[in-house]
């Protein structure tokens, strides 16, 4: 084993990110209630939200690790600061899905 090889950062498979951004999507519509939605995107890297009106909004990280949440999936993300400021998956999914709930309430 080379000095290379050892020192390489390999942690097991749902050791780094316990959570995905469609677990925040489906725990944020527990905590929304019945007419509310969610699904998974592909590969869990999105979560898109709805309601029963039909209303869509959409859970993801931009290019750069920011979370964001946006009404549709052709409008621009929504970022609002006073929510997702630091926000990281070290947060915990409680403390990131309730940051997102208080972003859908806003927007709903």
């Amino acid at each position: 084993m080379t000095m290379a090889t050892a020192d390489r950062y390999d942690p097991a498979p749902g050791r780094e990110y316990p959570f995905s951004i469609s677990d925040i999507a489906r725990q944020a519509v527990k905590l929304l209630g019945d007419d509310w939605h969610a699904e998974s995107g592909y590969w869990g890297v999105t979560g898109e939200i709805a309601t029963l009106d039909g209303t869509r909004f959409i859970v993801g990280v931009d290019h750069e690790g920011d979370l964001y949440v946006h009404a549709d999936k052709n409008a621009e993300p929504t970022f609002l600061l006073e929510y997702f400021d630091c926000t990281s998956s070290s947060d915990g999914l409680e403390e990131v899905t309730k940051r997102v709930v208080a972003v859908l309430l806003d927007m709903a």
